[in-house]
């Protein structure tokens, strides 16, 4: 039954809202074919292919992860295939394959717990979206096939649902945005699925998006739907979407997105067709909203519950609990690096910018959009309310990262949480979204001489940004290079203002290129598990559960040991372990340097006698704790098992030798019984 048929057994008591409905009738139709997804033989056709493939990726243990790169600490047997099939391991992918990947391979050993001293002091993996036997499990499809497929395929369903989700979600918000143009939607998810930054930073952007477009989805059947399953089904994905979205726990990330999501609903709705559809039925869509927003808020509440120590302590870290960013930190060329980005590798990218991902950008095009729909105002021929709404939001990002906000506004607007260079996750999928909306927009098509004109203009301001890239870049971008992306953009520029759709679509996938491997295509976990030390590890896990280990010479070695269900008193931690770092430390002297997520190594001291415990800032994210492994407050602590990576630890007479991995320069080291 549809709501306005519900409606119609009550009329008798509201006549004025029957002329209302009557009158509305026909542009409700309308509206209901052209502004929610029609699933026309071509959507259902995609829709199915890309559900198949989801389908055949998992069977497949297939990921995108950088697993790979633990052959190179560990390195596999003669003749074992490591698992990648296509493309390269990146190093600087660390967010995924040397933390979150361990940290969830951890989870399953242990079974899922809520507290894993491996990770963190606290619940930790409740606040960092990992697999956990806890109800907010259920609200997570992501971290389903853990529990359902087991380990190796539960991994390959998290990451199918990472891929697949983005792609997904973004076709059907687009096809909503242009008003069922398939074709450009189909352009614009390839596009942003494909773009730099999206490829760089894939494990810590792809969930968002996916959540923050099924919430604009859910919300637009919700009030848009004249069919009251499809408004139920609405309130039932603008539930979990925004559930799982907020249990992400990236800030930095999350609120550009939430701003984003704002101005695109303000667009949206306030087109004059829908605004007058909005009002129809609202007796049962706001008891649908309000449902929604109870049960999201209880889970979210039921969850802070558990978790509110944990958020406690990382709120009160010096890193990143009290970061505060106002702003204005990039200028122009940062914020257009986006035209250069194809010569970024993992080795390859300018030194000023730390790493590739740090360096990775969107191509940004809505300069050329803005001009055209200045053009538009100024004739008066019309713009579509969303553009005006997607301005407004550029413009406010940009005065974000380029001139900063004060103190007061920055905490107001929560971008106090935002450092500018992540703002430009926001800038970049706006850019994207705009220019689609404006591609599939109507009207007779801008004429050669505006758009020659605003070719000529894009060169010239093409020319002078390549001279301030070169400068901030250090000299990264050869003279050449720059021009030839000068002139690039200034055709894709005409096009765009000509609207020439097929012609924009060949050249922008073709400048895409350099990103579709950015991230390798693997199979299984042989990285990971079947290797000696592995094995080793595990073994003696199984023989003394409860024991504690510390790993000399490399914290990154204490997170591969931790996929054997160790438990680590160093490597990553998310929030610090207070109790053991009071014991190394107990007058707190070295308080401001170990109150702060971070990467922890353990290091011997120069003289084998030495007692004392020296902990050394290395960066806002790493530190070294230097003590030997003999000391009485490790062995107070627990710590009973060592593993040394690089150098054995001459002259530690209270361990002994268990295992050696000459090939991985591995050994391991027990405390003798005192």
């Amino acid at each position: 039954m549809t709501i306005s048929a519900h409606r119609k057994k009550n009329f008798s008591l509201r006549p004025a809202l029957s002329v209302l409905d009557r009158t509305l009738s026909r542009a409700g139709n309308r509206l209901s074919e052209e502004h929610l997804i029609r699933f026309d033989r071509k959507v259902q056709l995609l829709a199915a292919g890309v559900l198949l493939t989801f389908v055949l990726f998992v069977s497949l243990r297939l990921s995108l992860s950088s697993i790979g790169m633990w052959d190179r600490y560990v390195p596999a047997a003669p003749g074992r295939n490591s698992g990648t099939i296509i493309g390269t391991p990146e190093a600087v992918r660390s967010d995924e394959w040397l933390r979150a990947t361990p940290f969830a391979l951890s989870q399953a050993r242990l079974g899922y717990p809520v507290r894993n001293p491996s990770i963190g002091g606290g619940a930790d993996p409740l606040i960092l979206s990992l697999p956990v036997k806890h109800f907010s499990a259920f609200l997570r499809p992501e971290q389903w096939g853990y529990f359902l497929l087991g380990v190796g395929r539960g991994f390959s369903f998290f990451w199918g649902v990472t891929v697949f989700g983005l792609f997904l979600s973004t076709f059907f918000l687009l096809l909503l945005l242009t008003e069922n143009h398939f074709w450009l939607s189909l352009l614009g998810t390839l596009w942003l699925f494909f773009s730099a930054f999206i490829q760089w930073w894939f494990s810590n952007t792809a969930l968002m998006l996916t959540g923050a477009n099924l919430m604009f989805i859910g919300l637009a059947y919700l009030f848009l739907s004249r069919k009251r399953v499809a408004a139920i089904l609405g309130a039932v994905i603008l539930t979990a979407a925004s559930v799982d979205f907020v249990l992400l726990l990236y800030p930095a990330f999350q609120v550009v997105l939430i701003y984003l999501l704002l101005f695109l609903l303000a667009g949206f709705f306030l087109d004059r067709r829908r605004r007058h559809f909005f009002w129809l039925g609202l007796r049962t869509r706001v008891p649908l909203a309000a449902a929604s927003g109870i049960t999201a808020g209880a889970a979210l509440l039921l969850f802070y519950h558990d978790a509110r120590s944990t958020v406690a302590v990382m709120a009160g870290t010096v890193y990143p609990g009290n970061r505060i960013s106002l702003g204005g930190s990039i200028g122009i060329a940062r914020i257009f690096s986006g035209f250069t980005d194809a010569p970024l590798s993992g080795a390859r990218f300018p030194a000023e910018w730390k790493n590739a991902s740090e360096a990775s950008n969107f191509i940004l095009l809505f300069p050329a959009v803005l001009l055209a729909a200045g053009r538009q105002a100024v004739r008066k021929t019309g713009n579509r309310p969303l553009v005006y709404a997607l301005g407004a939001y550029l413009a406010f990002m940009l005065i974000f990262v380029t001139a900063g906000f004060p103190v007061w506004l920055a905490k107001l607007t929560l971008m106090s949480l935002v450092p500018s260079t992540r703002a430009l996750l926001g800038l970049g999928a706006c850019s994207i979204y705009i220019t689609i909306i404006f591609l599939s927009g109507g009207g007779a098509r801008p004429g050669r001489r505006f758009a020659a004109a605003g070719s000529l203009l894009a060169m010239a301001a093409l020319l002078v940004y390549g001279q301030q890239l070169r400068a901030a870049a250090g000299d990264f971008f050869g003279l050449k290079y720059a021009a030839v992306i000068t002139l690039t953009f200034s055709v894709i520029t005409f096009l765009i203002l000509r609207k020439s759709r097929l012609l924009f679509a060949a050249a922008i996938l073709l400048v895409l290129i350099p990103f579709y491997g950015v991230n390798p295509l693997s199979r299984g976990m042989a990285p990971v598990y079947g290797k000696d030390v592995e094995q080793a590890a595990l073994k003696l896990k199984q023989k003394k559960p409860a024991s504690k280990w510390a790993v000399y010479g490399d914290y990154v070695m204490a997170n591969y040991l931790m996929t054997s269900g160790l438990t680590l008193v160093n490597g990553t931690k998310y929030t610090p372990d207070f109790n053991f770092l009071h014991q190394l430390d107990p007058q707190r002297k070295y308080a401001g340097i170990y109150n702060r997520m971070a990467n922890i190594t353990f290091t011997l001291p120069p003289a084998a006698s030495s007692a004392g415990v020296k902990f050394a800032l290395i960066n806002q994210d790493s530190y070294e704790i230097e003590i030997n492994p003999c000391s009485n407050r490790l062995r107070q602590a627990g710590v009973d098992y060592f593993a040394f990576y690089g150098s054995p630890p001459g002259g530690a007479a209270c361990l002994t030798r268990i295992d050696d991995f000459p090939a991985s320069g591995v050994s391991f080291y027990r405390r003798k019984p005192s």
